[in-house]
């Protein structure tokens, strides 16, 4: 309910004159939309706040997201290309596009991205590293045309990363032997 009453005050709010603004102002309403489930209405939005500011990288990484949601993976992708053209280093961007990377079963590329995140921010390569592990057991119930040594090789890949992190994250120590 508070969500649909900010929507609500934030279109009855008065549009600023700066380009910036407009751009803002859409794009914060793309994001009170999805938080309530208005799915159809995220497109137009965020188009229409990338079109306001080309240069809002991220309304571009968001537009992805809505995109990759609705199973659209080639504009998803190409709208996180276009957040990461403008922001290099937008790690929301690296692991959604590394989430999508992983719908298209392109390991490789999901594998880079998990790298990449790990040595920049270890929450959002946490978030990937369990998008891989729900890749695993969806894999696992339905391999989908992957192929099973592919599926083990992932499988041993993420189980690598997650006792990597672990180990370095100081969560669990090693066993000692006194």
């Amino acid at each position: 309910e508070r969500y649909r009453r900010a929507l609500s005050a934030v279109r009855k709010a008065p549009e600023s004159r700066r380009a910036e603004g407009r751009a803002c102002l859409k794009y914060w309403i793309g994001r009170l939309e999805f938080a309530v489930g208005y799915f159809d209405a995220i497109e137009a939005v965020k188009l229409a706040a990338t079109a306001e500011n080309p240069r809002f990288h991220e309304a571009f990484s968001s537009l992805g997201y809505a995109y990759r949601k609705t199973g659209d993976y080639a504009r998803a992708l190409a709208a996180y290309d276009r957040a990461l053209a403008l922001a290099p280093d937008y790690v929301e961007a690296v692991e959604y596009r590394g989430e999508a990377y992983l719908e298209l079963n392109r390991l490789d590329d999901a594998k880079a991205a998990y790298e990449w995140l790990f040595r920049r921010d270890p929450v959002q390569a946490a978030s990937l590293l369990g998008a891989a592990r729900t890749w695993v057991e969806a894999r696992r119930a339905e391999p989908a045309g992957v192929a099973a040594d592919a599926i083990a090789a992932m499988v041993a890949w993420v189980a690598q990363k997650a006792a990597t992190a672990e180990e370095l994250s100081g969560v669990k120590e090693p066993a000692r032997d006194w």
